[in-house]
């Protein structure tokens, strides 16, 4: 089984970066061909990784949500999209 980097990553506002707590600068998104708008975007989506694993890995050991599972699967998906949950 591969690790990860534990989380929670965090995406910042305003920059395209994605943090967490024992890696400061998990990822870099500093592609200046890419709009830094999607560049946003990608870093959101990235630090929603380990959300969205959670998430699906709910939705498979249940294969039907449960309350619990449905509320981190919602926040997962607002966290990949910019939103608060």
């Amino acid at each position: 089984m591969i690790k990860h980097t534990p989380g929670p990553w965090a995406a910042d506002p305003h920059y395209p970066i994605v943090s967490a707590p024992t890696a400061p600068n998990l990822t870099l998104c500093n592609d200046h061909s890419i709009p830094m708008s999607e560049r946003l975007a990608n870093a959101r989506l990235i630090a929603a990784a380990p959300d969205l694993l959670e998430a699906l890995k709910n939705y498979v050991d249940g294969c039907s949500l449960s309350v619990d599972a449905l509320a981190v699967a919602r926040a997962a998906i607002a966290k990949a999209e910019g939103e608060k949950a």
